[in-house]
């Protein structure tokens, strides 16, 4: 289940899917039938860009899938050095 005010949407972009789940740093696109990405949203709007930084690739949905929230997860925890996680 999705975190509550998380959507996921679906665009087409140069002939690829791109799945997005809205305010996460780090989403999947699907480049082809057997290839998926992960991908770091850079841009200043929160839109899925072609300059969005490619993390790393894989051949299986679910392990990108696992990749991308366990990024997101360690993206959203309070830094140890800033005072949040002592």
């Amino acid at each position: 289940m999705k975190p509550r005010g998380e959507r996921e949407q679906r665009k087409k972009r140069n002939g690829t899917n791109t799945l997005i789940a809205s305010k996460q740093r780090y989403y999947l696109q699907r480049l082809t039938e057997q290839v998926f990405l992960v991908r770091e949203r850079l841009s200043v709007n929160g839109e899925a860009g072609p300059d969005d930084r490619i993390v790393r690739s894989f051949a299986f949905r679910e392990d990108a899938l696992k990749c991308a929230a366990g990024l997101n997860e360690k993206q959203n925890e309070p830094d140890e050095h800033d005072g949040h996680g002592i």
